[in-house]
């Protein structure tokens, strides 16, 4: 199996390396020493369509891991239920288009049993983040109102 200077390791030599090799090419400046003056230069800034308003962070393992193993009934209430794709749907209805961004996470380490981490994180002038525990099915509309309370224009 080819290896690559980012020590990627293709599982099959040309079925599926489109990943590995996409990853081997982006990392392999970091290995070479005369890399860090280029990479520099190449680092720009720029500025998401959401940086106005704010993002939305959902942490998946809440609900894909914590709640299946420690609370098995609420996991077969909520079924497929995903918090973060509703979100992100009522926001578009909402007409935030891009300006709000609804973003899966891991862990924020801020766990409840039976609940899911939201963590609104407004920019600009709008305020602190907020940071909530709550049930993904019983709690959604108020944590959109609350979304749209604290992300909407000024």
């Amino acid at each position: 199996m080819p290896v690559y200077k980012t020590g990627a390791v293709a599982a099959e030599p040309r079925r599926r390396l489109g990943a590995n090799l996409l990853i081997a090419a982006a990392l392999s400046p970091f290995n070479d020493a005369a890399a860090p003056a280029a990479n520099a230069a190449s680092v720009k800034p720029v500025t998401p369509p959401w940086a106005e308003s704010g993002a939305v962070l959902v942490c998946e393992k809440c609900y894909r891991v914590r709640i299946p193993e420690e609370t098995p009934e609420i996991a077969e209430r909520i079924g497929e239920f995903q918090l973060r794709e509703w979100l992100k749907v009522r926001c578009r209805e909402a007409g935030f288009g891009k300006r709000v961004r609804v973003i899966g996470t891991t862990c924020q380490d801020i766990c409840s049993i039976g609940r899911v981490t939201v963590t609104i994180l407004p920019l600009g002038a709008r305020g602190e983040l907020e940071t909530f525990a709550l049930d993904p099915l019983g709690d959604r509309e108020a944590i959109f109102q609350r979304i749209v309370d604290r992300l909407k224009s000024p």
